[in-house]
């Protein structure tokens, strides 16, 4: 479990990355991409990442994305 500071510092990042994707977002990918790095955002500013099983599905998801 992460601290409510934590837990903001990894949703910000994720927000981050997710900004990142849209930028240069020009296939459906990125943007496929950029929802699930915005879906960790939103997991971890609210689950203050107690959920580990949602934490790996979602990395998964983002690995096979990117190829």
């Amino acid at each position: 479990m992460c601290s409510t500071r934590q837990a903001y510092g990894k949703s910000r990042y994720f927000v981050s990355a997710a900004n990142r994707e849209l930028a240069r977002a020009t296939r459906m990918e990125a943007y496929e991409r950029a929802v699930i790095l915005l879906d960790l955002a939103i997991l971890a500013s609210v689950t203050s990442v107690s959920n580990h099983q949602d934490w790996a599905l979602r990395s998964r998801e983002l690995a096979l994305l990117r190829g």
